[in-house]
Parts: structure tokens; sequence; C-alpha cells
């Protein structure tokens, strides 16, 4: 399955939603601390669920957690 790279215009809109914090831990995140990850991971999600394939921004140390 190959994984959706969310886009340039995408990820910027999600970091003005989300006001520059993290999703998870509500950190500021700096553009090297950012990481798009899924709401839902993909390798467990249910196609039928609404937040399949959707993406939130977190900071990296917490995406390798």
């Amino acid at each position: 399955m190959k994984s959706k790279v969310p886009s340039r215009l995408l990820l910027r809109g999600l970091l003005k939603l989300q006001k520059g914090r993290c999703a998870l831990t509500n950190a500021k995140l700096s553009p090297t601390d950012v990481s798009a990850d899924h709401i839902i991971p993909a390798s467990h999600a249910n196609k039928q669920d609404p937040n399949y394939g959707k993406f939130w921004l977190v900071s990296s140390k917490v995406n390798k957690m």
C-alpha cells in the first residue's frame, strides 16, 4: 500500500488551524520539529472511519514514540 504524502498547502493549512501547536502535546512547533501523522494509523484504520486517511501535525519527537 503506497502512502500518500500530504501537500505543502495541506500542511500549511493544518499548521494555521492548529495555531502552530502539536496536536498531542500542545507544544509550539518549529519548522525543524514538525511531522505529519495519521490521526488513526493507516495499518489499524477501518476505511469507513471518518478519520481514515486524515493527518494532523505533531512534534517529530512525539511521532517517533
